[in-house]
């Protein structure tokens, strides 16, 4: 079984497309969040924008996003449409490919929130463009799509080659597509810095280590953790045996623990 669902359940005719979006503009604001320790817990949105206006839609080509930043030129990923390709796969959504004018005001790399901006209008197009869903959360997908909020401590390359797990300061672990370079799920649960992970058993599974004190056993296919074990300091390394029956952990308080693993 394939780690994410790529099926198509469902087409965007470029009537419905044309519709929905031509013509349309969408703006999202900066935020002083990533100023620094403190401003993360403010939030507070500032008059510089993104914006995305789409400007055509095509009648032949098929799930394709084509954007146009004027005399700007783009540093890094173009985050709008990563938004809207990893939403039309992860909901089995064949859509019309897509004109997009993108000019921002937010300096990039500058702790405005320009990515993150920049995920949220392509998270509001996509919801225009493929209509509301009730089991579409929003905020919860931008927190997702935008990545890690901090340091990452521990990555792991899944077998298949197609996935990476990737653990974090943030205090979550999460689960990448690497083709889209979009993260696919997020683990939550440890609540303190996420030191070390791992994929076992076919990469069924991971298995996780924090400071919180617990390594803790997590499925894959839906981010849920199914098993935790405690320690008394902080888990620094884990490793699993190539059966996936055993974990070891390896603790700040010069400790090697070692646990037999639940089966399944």
């Amino acid at each position: 079984m394939s780690l994410t669902d790529r099926a198509v359940r469902r087409l965007v005719t470029a009537e419905q497309a044309r519709r929905a979006l031509e013509g349309r503009e969408f703006v999202v604001p900066a935020s002083i969040a990533n100023l620094g320790p403190g401003f993360d817990t403010l939030a507070v949105a500032v008059q510089l924008y993104v914006r995305v206006r789409v400007t055509g839609v095509d009648t032949v080509g098929r799930n394709a996003v084509r954007s146009h930043f004027g005399a700007v030129a783009l540093e890094g990923d173009d985050y709008v449409a990563r938004s809207i390709r990893t939403l039309a796969s992860r909901e089995g959504v064949d859509y019309p490919s897509l004109d997009l004018e993108i000019a921002s005001d937010i300096p990039m790399q500058a702790g405005l929130g320009s990515s993150a901006a920049a995920t949220v209008a392509g998270l509001l197009l996509y919801d225009r463009l493929a209509g509301p869903r009730e089991d579409r959360d929003l905020l919860r997908l931008a927190a997702t799509l935008e990545g890690h909020a901090d340091n990452v401590y521990s990555v792991a390359l899944a077998v298949d080659g197609v996935h990476a797990l990737s653990a974090s300061r943030d205090k979550t672990i999460r689960l990448w597509d690497l083709a889209s370079g979009a993260c696919v799920r997020v683990f939550e649960g440890h609540t303190d810095v996420v030191r070390s992970v791992r994929f076992l058993k076919g990469d069924r599974w991971a298995l996780s280590g924090s400071e919180d004190k617990t390594i803790r056993l997590w499925d894959v296919r839906t981010g849920r953790e199914s098993w935790r074990g405690s320690t008394t300091g902080r888990v620094m390394s884990v490793a699993a045996s190539p059966d996936g029956r055993r974990a070891i952990a390896g603790t700040y308080d010069r400790r090697v623990l070692l646990w037999d693993l639940p089966s399944g």
